[in-house]
């Protein structure tokens, strides 16, 4: 017996031995018979940990918060793991969206501090999904390909960082590269469940647009404190990133921490809302679009055209959704003042990408790429998961996160880089590829897979809550795939470690 074999055949018994104290597993098409849903519990439990630390901290100083709250969204995300697939995926990501805003508060009250320990309860919650690691060794080898693929590239990768002289460091960036990987593979590895799954990220997405987008609204608007502390510290100065610390002169980030991530988040949101039921989705997708609008990245916005331009394509519904909620964003930015700040700040923007040539930011990228072909020839074994960039960056003004391609390349070489994109590659490839009956979910899931090709070119698309976005949705629509290419086992699937899905 081999020892995946074993491990296999062990979390079977676990399901047979808990099956008395556990929910039954839910079965594809058949409905839950819970009476709270699964986003609710994760909501309440995030509420009761948030409740409870307040009251535990009053005495001790809110600082303490800075170590609890890790720990806790690590509790909270074992035990809704085993307990509800679907509300651990939800809390994975309620605690990508809400992190950045609980330690700006906690810095305010309590001191800035960086690295902040808070930043670290996403990375930590994603890796639970982890868990499910061996199981993706039964799903068919052209969709597990991607993921062993990627995960082999990250390998190299670190092999590079730790046999440089300056690998100290190297923890948290290799978590970023490595988290999205692993909850993707946590959803292929569950498969079976794809439209569970797909229900409770949609309904997350949209929850995310609306909550997300009001905060953007009112940062613009208010310019809060915790938030105008926060882009102080980061860089007094870095106002082409961030804007300007004061009302109206905000690049809005709502409750992220930076435009470009939130703009990537609003773009697979304002997507995916062209695929719910009845015209609700078409009004809240205005708060989105103002928020996404204010964010001012461009990048995003062409993500999201070209995302766009394909639903318009292939739906005459989306196309409907599409055209009416725009234009109601617009509405309501047109309806705010005849002076409108809001409109001024974004048709500036606009006007760059009519005509990009004269734009400052992408020349800087045109530059950095025509210099970086020379860098990466003369290092082809990459620097390793945790380089900041080469002198080219400061030289030209180019971040080490303004395009993903290129990221990925420098910090993996080409053989680990080269790996890594073949697997994005064969991911959207699998997610493109039209299926006998589509559905507006998968739609939907394909326009973004589209916009994740510009947007890759321009800014870093495939870390942090951004990797967990677009990984996440990749993995969904080709679970969908393998409903075509794999016939389903007439028995029971096997739960991993005794989870159910709710």
């Amino acid at each position: 017996m081999t020892l995946l074999d074993a491990l296999l055949s062990n979390q079977q018994r676990t399901v047979e031995a808990a099956a008395i104290s556990l929910p039954r597993p839910i079965l594809p098409g058949q409905p839950s018979r819970r009476f709270i849903s699964a986003p609710a519990l994760a909501i309440l439990a995030v509420f009761g940990v948030i409740t409870a630390l307040c009251l535990i901290t009053i005495e001790y100083g809110i600082g303490v918060l800075r170590i609890l709250y890790p720990v806790a969204a690590v509790f909270i995300g074992l035990a809704l793991y085993f307990l509800s697939q679907t509300g651990y995926l939800t809390f994975t990501f309620v605690v990508w969206f809400i992190s950045p805003l609980v330690r700006r508060l906690i810095d305010l009250n309590a001191g800035w501090v960086d690295p902040s320990p808070v930043l670290l309860a996403p990375l930590l919650v994603t890796l639970i999904s982890g868990l499910s690691l061996p199981l993706l060794f039964r799903v068919d080898s052209k969709f597990r390909c991607p993921f062993l693929l990627a995960l082999a590239a990250l390998l190299y990768g670190l092999g590079v960082s730790l046999l440089r002289p300056d690998s100290a460091g190297v923890t948290v960036p290799l978590l970023n590269f490595l988290a999205p990987i692993l909850f993707g593979a946590h959803i292929m590895s569950n498969w079976r469940h794809r439209d569970q799954l797909g229900e409770a990220f949609d309904r997350t997405m949209v929850a995310a647009v609306v909550a997300m987008g009001l905060y953007g609204i009112l940062q613009f608007q208010l310019a809060p404190a915790w938030d105008t502390n926060w882009m102080i510290n980061v860089d007094s100065e870095a106002s082409a990133t961030f804007g300007t610390a004061e009302p109206l002169g905000i690049r809005v980030f709502s409750t992220l921490n930076s435009p470009i991530p939130f703009g990537n988040v609003m773009m697979a949101g304002l997507l995916i809302l062209t695929n719910r039921r009845g015209w609700a989705g078409a009004l809240l997708a205005c708060i989105g679009y103002v928020a996404f609008g204010l964010s001012l990245a461009r990048t995003a916005w062409l993500g999201w055209a070209a995302g766009a331009l394909l639903l318009i394509i292939s739906s005459q519904l989306a196309r409907l959704r599409l055209i009416f909620g725009l234009a109601l964003g617009l509405a309501v930015v047109i309806a705010l003042s005849s002076d409108n700040p809001i409109a001024d700040v974004v048709s500036k923007r606009v006007q760059s990408l009519v005509a990009p040539k004269g734009d400052f930011s992408f020349n800087v990228r045109l530059t950095a790429y025509e210099q970086y072909v020379g860098a990466l020839l003369a290092e082809p074994f990459g620097q390793g998961v945790a380089n900041r960039g080469y002198d080219i960056n400061t030289r030209v003004g180019f971040g080490p996160h303004d395009s993903a391609v290129l990221e990925i390349l420098r910090c993996l070489g080409w053989f680990g880089g080269g790996s890594y994109l073949l697997a994005v590659i064969m991911l959207i490839y699998q997610a493109s590829v039209s299926l006998k009956h589509d559905t507006l979910r998968l739609q939907s899931y394909r326009a973004i897979a589209f916009g994740v090709i510009p947007a890759a070119l321009f800014a870093s698309v495939f870390l942090s809550v951004s990797g967990v976005v677009f990984w996440t949705i990749l993995s969904l629509a080709s679970a969908h795939r393998i409903q075509s290419t794999e016939r389903s086992s007439p028995s029971k699937p096997i739960e991993p470690c005794g989870v159910a899905f709710s």
